[in-house]
């Protein structure tokens, strides 16, 4: 039996080697909507009895990404794994004490991808790219009032799922095994229900009693590094 694994992995291994496989590391720049998100810190702040402000608004956070793709004759197959995070803070603070309200946002999103080579002049290739991203997110809100030498502090996790259509355009060039390139995308979102982690029934709601959802549309700027599995 052990003799049949060996076999069956080595077999797999010759194969990965004698297929035209690429790997990518990549890493840029996110833009995230959260719309409902910003309306829902809107709200909030018409309600509570101090003049809080809102900071750091969800802005264009680093990003990164693993890409395997399978190279045919003018298009490439593949699966593609990324990671963001951004995120949201409410605050007050006086000679008294402070309160903050942090919104901290984390998303995986993985799924397959298509990359049709469009153009090509010596090792420069000009591609359009499409993924299809599921979006698993976590939300996480923390509360914390300071008075004095008291602190009181709470912490509620959320999640969402979604999912993704996510086109771009790559450049990149090719030299023996290696290649570099960028990628400029857009990804849309269908938007994921926002509900507690350990309860699945427990949702969280606006001031409207209307359920919230996560939304990571936005462009997105990578700088692409690759190795191939066969000469260029």
């Amino acid at each position: 039996m052990k003799v049949k694994i060996v076999i069956i992995l080595l077999s797999l291994f010759q194969l990965s080697f004698s297929q035209k496989l690429e790997f990518y590391f990549g890493s840029g720049i996110n833009n995230s909507s959260q719309d409902e998100l910003k309306s829902l810190e809107e709200s909030w702040l018409k309600v509570i009895e101090v003049p809080a402000k809102i900071t750091d608004n969800f802005p264009s956070t680093p990003s990164y990404s693993g890409i395997v793709k399978l190279r045919f004759k003018w298009f490439y197959v593949g699966y593609q794994y990324s990671f963001t995070s951004t995120g949201s803070r409410i605050s007050y603070s006086d000679y008294s004490g402070n309160l903050t309200y942090d919104f901290i946002c984390s998303s995986h999103k993985f799924g397959p991808s298509v990359t049709f080579n469009i153009a090509k002049k010596n090792h420069i290739y000009l591609n359009l790219y499409s993924h299809f991203p599921i979006i698993l997110s976590k939300v996480t809100i923390k509360e914390v009032f300071e008075i004095y030498t008291e602190k009181q502090e709470n912490k509620t996790n959320f999640s969402s799922m979604s999912f993704g259509y996510n086109p771009g355009v790559e450049l990149i060039y090719k030299f023996s095994r290696y290649n570099i390139g960028s990628r400029v995308s857009y990804l849309i979102d269908s938007k994921g229900i926002i509900y507690r982690s350990n309860n699945s029934d427990n949702y969280l709601l606006n001031f409207d009693d209307q359920k919230v959802h996560t939304n990571w549309s936005g462009y997105q700027i990578e700088i692409l590094f690759g190795v191939n599995l066969y000469k260029e």
